[in-house]
């Protein structure tokens, strides 16, 4: 494994097709990876664990359509508010969320996002998340929006992460697989015209 990574000094040496775990801290230290924290006790042997940033957003009161035609109409159907510690979702409850840490990945780069099964157990299922496109957040890290919903029969508690010892610790919000690409992509950002939610006015996602 070591005499692998010791041999790896481009992006050009790095095997196309999906990367072992112990390869993420090598694509960090190579400039084409951002996980923000990276913590040892995440790491997975193919995969990263992520984690519930403190930061939600609910579907608000007001009995108006949706329509995604029109940013503002999206934006204006949720309320934001904070959690410290723990958010309980309730059976049939849907909530906007996002990952404790910031990811970035560069051009060459396909992350894979995956529900992790402690959640799947209990039925909180992500609404959309399947890949990262290369190249998002490359410039600077931004943490994953994450659609949550307990299509349980029992309330769910999720705890928020915090970092413990130079740990992050709390409920896990999902798995990202790194996949390395033949040949560099399109930047995503660049050639995309849809609009994005927002978890706050300085978020970057």
């Amino acid at each position: 494994m070591n005499k692998v990574l010791n041999s790896i000094k481009s992006i050009d040496d790095v095997a196309t097709g999906h990367l072992p775990g112990y390869f993420f801290p090598k694509l960090v230290e190579l400039g084409h990876l951002a996980i923000e924290p990276l913590s040892s006790n995440s790491l997975g042997n193919i995969c990263y664990y992520l984690h519930f940033n403190n930061l939600f957003r609910r579907f608000n009161n007001k009995n108006e359509i949706v329509d995604l035609a029109k940013p503002d109409s999206i934006e204006n159907s949720y309320e934001l508010y904070e959690e410290f510690d723990e958010i309980i979702l309730k059976p049939g409850e849907s909530i906007i969320g996002q990952t404790f840490e910031k990811i970035g990945i560069s051009n060459w780069l396909l992350a894979k996002l995956e529900n992790t099964s402690a959640l799947g157990r209990v039925f909180l299922n992500h609404a959309s998340h399947g890949f990262s496109h290369p190249g998002h957040g490359s410039n600077e890290p931004i943490r994953i929006m994450l659609e949550l919903t307990n299509l349980g029969k029992k309330d769910v508690k999720i705890h928020t992460a915090k970092i413990v010892d130079g740990k992050v610790i709390g409920t896990e919000a999902m798995r990202i697989y790194i996949e390395k690409l033949p040949y560099p992509a399109e930047d995503y950002k660049e050639i995309s015209s849809t609009h994005k939610l927002k978890m706050n006015g300085s978020d970057k996602s």
